[in-house]
């Protein structure tokens, strides 16, 4: 399977990520700014509950999409990554 996987990834085109996070409000200004100094495209919601606001993105590659991903993680917010249909 792992092999199977690895053959894949490398004969298909770069794919499409689409990425969100549930940040606490308290790091929200921090991890905006750390996506912006990036170039990263991100919007940001607010959910119900004030205590967390809902960021979304998407990357156009794996490397952007682990930039992202540890940006998020940097600072624990929940993340879930989707790879989309979409080839670029």
């Amino acid at each position: 399977t792992y092999i199977g996987k690895l053959i894949l990834d490398k004969s298909r085109k770069e794919r499409l990520w689409d990425i969100t996070a549930t940040v606490k409000a308290r790091q929200l200004e921090d991890v905006c700014r750390e996506l912006n100094e990036h170039s990263l495209l991100h919007t940001r919601t607010e959910m119900n509950n004030p205590k967390y606001w809902l960021i979304h993105t998407y990357a156009k590659g794996k490397e952007e999409s682990r930039l992202i991903r540890d940006i998020f993680t940097k600072y624990d917010a929940y993340v879930i990554v989707h790879e989309q249909d979409a080839k670029l």
